[in-house]
């Protein structure tokens, strides 16, 4: 590892200009992945103009510049490859396979490249020459993503975003060496050591703040709430403006005086089809609420940008880019609403798909808006804070070919309710190191606690077993299923 300049400074030598000799001659470039165009766009850093844009895999998450700066690995999360620039050339030069590539580190020394694989809960250590497997270390978190290192570069910390807590990774031994649940429970994501080598902060998007982290001792020593951003604010705000239009919109619209329209419409024009000639009405009657929102989306978004501790707009954008005093106009949603009401009737185009200007908002006739939910699943948290915790429901297996049942899982809740759900294998290791116990809770207030098994002859594995069973309710293998997925839904 490069010797530290700066004790007191770890960043001594990532100042402006101190750039290696080994790009002296690359072109000045910005490559920007696009998850959803499977491509990657390069930008002019000296005139910020669009210069050249190429395909790579299937959803580029991030470009990593390689530990000697002489390539550029765009990570092809969902291809399970990466595809090298030419630094040189600013051109794409080769793909290679590489497993799960969501983010990648390199080591400080130089000798590994860290492969973040999030879905698969690993961090791949590839021979950074080679780019070869060297070892795959398995993660006890969901949605590991982000890391950074020591300042003497032994271990790093890397945020588990979808199991609200940190892991801590031997560098050297590539292994791990503990996990840490953050509080307040949120999606931690980015991290960051500080410049004296002595916190590592924690950028948590949903509990809206930064935790600090002792890495050496593996604890939490703080959290700085920052809000949910005043961006997010803004976003939240121009959102719920467009959904108050639209209801007021809909409330209003006239079906008989629109199907009569529509009717005239046809026989004006005839050989026009009906569904032609609806669009063709709707279509003229969207301009109200068009300039409602044109109107009035600026104020709003800027005063709930302002109010969270943001810059006003009119401070980000050029003058030339939005009319004269449009960033400055009083709102109230009072006048808003009445000035809807009292706009002629209209229906929106949103039955027009792309060509709408609202492609992702519909509606239907009766008058009810409705907004789209995308639903998506992620594993409960194979993870428990040190401590005694109550089991309330089991996964099990069946032997092949008896009717032999083994317990394979045991789940139960935090104190905050948080969902967990520990494998057999995990949830014996945690009671024989003395750092856990569980229990099940019997109707009669009695306790049975979860043993280990491990000298039955006729059983070649360690399992769980509640001893002693004195009823069914305190028996484990009589608990009811446990959930094995936590369901997550986002208004889109």
């Amino acid at each position: 590892m490069p010797p530290i300049l700066d004790a007191g400074d770890i960043y001594a030598a990532d100042r402006a200009g101190n750039l290696s000799p080994v790009v002296k001659s690359y072109p000045h470039r910005i490559y920007a992945p696009n998850s959803k165009s499977n491509s990657v766009t390069v930008i002019d850093a000296v005139t910020y103009q669009v210069i050249d844009s190429f395909l790579v895999g299937h959803q580029p998450q991030h470009v990593t510049p390689s530990y000697d700066l002489k390539s550029l690995w765009v990570l092809n999360d969902k291809s399970n490859s990466l595809t090298r620039i030419d630094p040189e050339t600013g051109k794409p030069s080769g793909t290679i396979a590489v497993t799960d590539p969501y983010n990648m580190y390199y080591t400080p020394d130089g000798r590994f490249a860290i492969v973040v694989a999030e879905q698969r809960q690993r961090a791949n250590f590839l021979e950074a020459r080679s780019m070869r497997l060297f070892h795959s270390l398995a993660v006890p978190c969901k949605g590991v993503d982000h890391m950074d290192f020591s300042a003497d570069g032994t271990y790093l910390i890397a945020t588990c975003e979808f199991d609200m807590a940190v892991i801590k990774v031997d560098v050297q031994q590539q292994n791990l060496i503990g996990c840490l649940m953050l509080e307040p429970h949120g999606m931690p994501q980015d991290v960051k050591l500080s410049p004296d080598g002595k916190v590592f902060y924690v950028a948590d998007m949903k509990a809206g703040g930064v935790h600090l982290i002792d890495g050496q001792n593996l604890r939490q020593i703080g959290f700085i709430p920052t809000g949910k951003g005043a961006v997010e604010a803004g976003h939240q705000a121009l959102n719920q403006m467009v959904l108050n239009q639209i209801q007021q919109f809909v409330t209003g619209i006239d079906l008989v005086a629109v199907a009569a329209e529509v009717q005239e419409t046809m026989m004006n024009n005839p050989g026009m089809s009906q569904q032609d000639a609806t669009i063709a009405v709707v279509t003229n009657l969207l301009t109200p609420v068009q300039n409602n929102i044109t109107q009035f989306a600026p104020a709003v978004v800027e005063s709930a940008i302002i109010n969270n501790g943001g810059v006003a707009l009119s401070e980000v954008f050029n003058g030339t880019d939005q009319p004269a005093g449009q960033f400055f106009q009083s709102y109230s949603q009072t006048d808003l609403a009445q000035t809807s009401v009292e706009s002629p009737i209209v229906i929106a185009p949103f039955m027009t798909g792309d060509s709408s200007p609202f492609p992702d908002w519909g509606f239907n006739l009766h008058g009810e808006a409705y907004e789209r939910i995308e639903v998506w699943t992620t594993p409960l948290p194979d993870f428990v804070p040190p401590g005694r915790w109550r089991v309330t429901g089991v996964l099990k297996a069946r032997v092949s070919g008896s009717e032999v049942e083994w317990i394979t899982h045991i789940g139960g809740q935090l104190g905050d309710g948080t969902p967990w759900l520990l494998t057999r294998a995990h949830a014996a290791q945690l009671i024989e190191a003395g750092t856990n116990s569980f229990f099940v809770h019997g109707d009669d207030g009695s306790q049975a606690d979860v043993q280990v098994i491990d000298n039955d002859p006729h059983i070649h594995h360690a399992y769980l077993k509640t001893v002693p069973d004195g009823s069914l309710e305190d028996n484990l293998s009589q608990l009811p299923p446990s959930a094995s997925v936590l369901v997550h839904t986002q208004s889109v």
